[in-house]
């Protein structure tokens, strides 16, 4: 009997490490996903395209490449300033939620996985309206650049952040880990009363 609880016990902590891996791995993989197709997005000028020209968040370009004024005027309307504030805003949410997704990660705690959670929301719904008041710069001589729609890309990955960081945080509480805690593999390995045996007798 005490064998046979050795070795469930053994199944339940390989089990447990191998859930725990899939759901670093998809923590790292989403989380960086996110962050670089919003780097990418937010200092891209690809934003809106005309004819001969295109321009981003802070430059416009034709021939020659311009940085875009920081207060409203003709070549920086409101829309844009509404955009690059909240652009601003998903970035430093972003930041902070990357910072605590690898506290959670390495602290296998529940409730920094929620935060993350919180913060990739916030993210996600800054980047919405963020890309929304940009919208309104579009008109029949110009049209959505693939910067603008990659923004819509990260904020689409946000959102399956939030979902996925909610799921992991929620699996971690109802599957705690074997014997309440992490412990060394070889404490659950089937033989490892036969090997204690075997080396208390030969102390003997």
């Amino acid at each position: 009997m005490s064998y046979r609880r050795e070795t469930l016990r053994w199944l339940d902590y390989c089990k447990y490490e191998y859930a725990d891996t899939f759901c670093r791995l998809g923590e790292v993989l989403l989380s960086f996903s996110s962050g670089v197709l919003l780097l990418v997005t937010f200092g891209s000028s690809y934003w809106l395209e005309q004819k001969q020209a295109h321009s981003g968040l802070w430059q416009k370009c034709s021939s020659d490449c311009e940085s875009l004024p920081l207060t409203t005027g003709p070549d920086a309307p409101a829309e844009l300033l509404v955009a690059r504030t909240f652009l601003c805003l998903a970035l430093g949410a972003g930041m902070l939620a990357w910072v605590i997704s690898i506290v959670g990660l390495l602290q296998h705690r529940a409730r920094w996985l929620l935060i993350a959670a919180v913060c990739y929301a916030t993210q996600a719904v800054v980047m919405i309206l963020g890309l929304a008041s940009y919208s309104k710069s579009f008109d029949g001589t110009s049209s959505p650049g693939w910067s603008y729609n990659v923004g819509w890309v990260a904020c689409i990955l946000c959102v399956l952040c939030t979902l996925y960081f909610v799921s992991v945080a929620v699996y971690r509480i109802k599957n705690p880990p074997p014997s309440g805690g992490r412990k060394d593999p070889k404490s659950y390995a089937p033989l490892a009363q036969f090997e204690s045996t075997e080396t208390d007798d030969e102390n003997l």
